[in-house]
């Protein structure tokens, strides 16, 4: 079976550290940051199943061979204010490809929450639009990931974003022992719940050291 060859170009806004030995200036209070995904992709064939009328789940693009274009696959905007030593604040705009495939590009938004900072011994107290429990840890871990999503991003068993309120922390000084609860609408970023049923969240983040978690 032949398959369409994607040609990639990442462009991606980095932040450069200071050299060693230099002095590091106080971090802002205020701060505006922003990557972007582009591509640039080209059909060096199609599948035949595909060409006559077929249906093929995991096409990347329809269009026939020599197909090609630019792309914006994934774009962040983000607004980072620290308001106190107990309070900040984050607003994140993102357009994606997937949202923008026919249409024009349109920004959502991704973040829109408040921290207040040690509500309680350990602990963070977060209210807004913010992420969910259940992809951080795995992408932490796995990093940039070209090819694939982790098992339940992929399968769609929860929303990447949710409206709610979480207390995150650790158990002990040493952050070895951590934890996340999370209540929600449980409707993604949307702004109003589908039903009076909110999603209940909780996780337990252990690294008992080295690499291992």
């Amino acid at each position: 079976m032949k398959r369409p060859l994607i040609a990639l170009c990442t462009i991606i806004l980095m932040y450069a550290a200071p050299a060693s030995g230099q002095d590091v200036p106080p971090a802002p209070k205020e701060k505006f940051s922003g990557y972007m995904f582009g591509d640039f992709f080209y059909n060096v064939a199609r599948d035949p199943a595909y060409m006559n009328g077929g249906s093929l789940t995991n096409s990347i693009s329809s269009g026939e061979k020599d197909y090609q274009g630019f792309l914006f696959r994934r774009i962040y905007f983000t607004y980072d204010n620290t308001i106190s030593d107990r309070f900040s604040t984050r607003l994140r705009l993102e357009m994606d490809a997937g949202r923008a495939r026919d249409i024009k590009i349109v920004p959502f938004v991704k973040d829109a929450y408040l921290k207040w900072k040690s509500i309680i011994d350990g602990g963070d107290l977060i209210f807004g639009i913010q992420p969910t429990t259940a992809f951080e840890v795995a992408e932490g871990v796995w990093g940039y990931r070209s090819l694939e999503k982790t098992t339940l991003d992929l399968w769609g068993a929860i929303p990447s974003r949710d409206f709610g309120v979480a207390l995150r922390g650790k158990f002990d000084e040493s952050g070895r022992v951590n934890y996340w609860i999370l209540v929600a609408n449980g409707n993604g970023s949307k702004n109003l719940p589908l039903n009076k049923h909110r999603r209940y969240e909780a996780t337990i983040h252990v690294k008992p050291g080295g690499e291992f978690q």
